[in-house]
């Protein structure tokens, strides 16, 4: 099943299926004001207005309305919505959001169950290749929540604002050919139980990390992360949940690992590829370059990795006109440096494919569907 047009209308099948199946814990007393309410059907709506591309709950709850609409949505969804946008509000602030994990679990166990892991499985090398990266998904200076990240910024008057921001680390299987990313759970960067200091995205990656593994103890990924995580320290906890990865890397991030290549190039010991091709009618030259075993710190205990980096070069000239780096800890050789790169550059799909579309494409996952109830 190598379609990828088929693998995007699969996984929404298999999204809307589960939410509609999934049981989501009840939190209300009986008797309580909207009981007569299943949660499920608050889920749904909720889904809907984001599914049929609404820029609000309200906006939806006025759709709602039309008789079209309502039928639309009894036949994909299979139940009655909840019509109040603030009853769907209601019924769901004090859901624990974890309690939608399983949906993204089951989608990912069918895909695979399904056979369709094949058509995403990059190489039997890479396996499953997984892109994370971290977004915000809602901003104010005046609304703010229990679950708000804040920055205090200082302006040309004196006077301090305070931003208040909604984040996760997003991660998402990438397709080997396609512009496709599939979502999976992602890991919401929050305030945590007994932490005085604020949550951030490589802590909320340590987090994804270790859940995941924990539900899927077999898939083989690699993980691709920008040069924020390329370090000592959340590398190795990737190795230890048995992901291999891919880490873009920039001579700020380690000067020991730069300072190390640097000599092996003045040595002439990094291994170099270049060749030729035919860019939309141009000439141009590309140097593939590779070593391993480097160390990314100064100490003794360091993780060791391997440097793998692309350079466009102007062939008249020979000075670069851009250049891609990263690090990884899967073997490289002549023979597989290309597909290396080639899964590196594919990180970037997590922002075009995954947080581009759903902020810029009809989606407004930057609205505030109800950090206040009142900003609706």
């Amino acid at each position: 099943m190598q379609n990828p047009k088929l693998l995007s209308k699969y996984y929404l099948k298999f999204t809307r299926e589960l939410l509609v199946c999934n049981t989501i814990p009840e939190h209300r007393s009986i008797g309580a004001p909207n009981y007569k309410y299943p949660i499920t059907s608050a889920a749904m709506t909720a889904f809907a207005a984001f599914y049929f591309q609404h820029p609000s709950l309200r906006s939806h709850e006025s759709t709602l309305e039309q008789g079209v609409y309502l039928e639309n949505f009894k036949k994909l969804f299979h139940r009655e919505p909840v019509s109040c946008s603030q009853t769907v509000r209601n019924i769901l602030d004090p859901v624990d959001q974890q309690s939608f994990v399983s949906v993204f679990d089951e989608v990912f166990r069918k895909l695979d169950r399904s056979g369709m892991f094949q058509a995403l499985t990059f190489t039997p090398q890479v396996g499953l290749l997984l892109s994370g990266d971290g977004v915000d998904y809602f901003s104010s200076e005046e609304i703010s929540c229990n679950n708000c990240s804040y920055a205090k910024h200082s302006q040309e008057n004196g006077t301090k604002r305070t931003l208040y921001t909604h984040k996760m680390f997003n991660v998402g299987i990438i397709h080997p050919t396609e512009n496709m990313f599939l979502p999976l759970s992602p890991e919401f960067i929050t305030p945590q139980d007994g932490n005085k200091k604020q949550d951030c995205e490589q802590n909320a990656a340590k987090r994804w990390l270790t859940s995941f593994r924990a539900r899927h103890k077999t898939v083989r990924a690699t993980l691709q992360v920008d040069a924020l995580h390329c370090n000592h320290e959340f590398l190795n906890i990737v190795l230890d949940h048995r992901f291999h990865f891919i880490a873009t890397c920039k001579p700020g991030n380690s000067k020991t690992m730069y300072e190390w290549i640097e000599t092996a190039r003045n040595g002439k010991d990094t291994h170099v590829i270049e060749e030729k091709a035919i860019v939309k009618g141009k000439t141009k030259l590309f140097r593939y370059e590779y070593l391993s075993n480097v160390p990314i710190r100064d100490t003794e205990d360091s993780l060791r990795v391997n440097f793998i980096s692309l350079s466009e070069i102007d062939p008249k000239t020979r000075k670069p006109i851009r250049k891609f780096e990263y690090v990884t800890d899967l073997p490289v050789k002549d023979k597989n440096v290309k597909t290396l790169i080639a899964a590196g550059r594919k990180r970037w799909k997590v922002e075009n494919e995954g947080h581009n579309t759903l902020k810029n494409q009809g989606y407004y996952f930057d609205h505030n569907y109800g950090v206040r109830h009142e900003a609706a």
